[in-house]
């Protein structure tokens, strides 16, 4: 019999991290460096609890992880990991394609709702004080959205 923690351990192992929580069948995303915001670590264990696959976008890390190990497994349970395999990381890619879509929309919208630089405006201001001058032009990719909050 095996221990669904195994799982857990195993990913901490090899990433140093991992969610505290686990719930299978389902893709989770955690920090692998103990920053906030960092969502570079992934997981997610089968249905069974028998199988996962577990990873870090940063560190270029993706594994397969099995309580049994393979050279036990019968032709038909590696077919079956193999699948399951498959199918996490079509899922991954598929939630990372809607994830850029998202994100592509929302920038466009901002693009959208900026406008360019004029004279008065706070990063024309800026860029003078940062540049030393004050006949800065700004360049046609540089953009002033006016309700922007400020991200340190």
């Amino acid at each position: 019999m095996h221990d669904p923690d195994d799982f857990h351990a195993a990913i901490l192992g090899a990433l140093g991290h991992a969610p505290d929580v686990i719930v299978p069948d389902r893709m989770h995303r955690f920090t692998t460096n103990g920053k906030r915001g960092d969502l570079s670590g992934w997981c997610r264990q089968f249905a069974e609890r028998r199988a996962g696959v577990f990873g870090c976008f940063r560190l270029g890390v993706s594994e397969v992880w099995t309580a049994t190990p393979r050279q036990r497994m019968t032709p038909a349970d590696r077919a079956a990991l193999q699948r399951q395999v498959m199918q996490a990381r079509a899922d991954r890619e598929r939630d990372q394609a809607c994830a850029w879509c998202r994100n592509a929309d929302r920038i466009a919208c901002l693009w959208r709702q900026s406008r360019p630089v004029a004279d008065a405006d706070p990063v024309h201001r800026y860029l003078c004080r940062r540049l030393a001058t004050g006949d800065f032009i700004a360049p046609a990719c540089i953009r002033f959205h006016p309700a922007m909050p400020y991200v340190h």
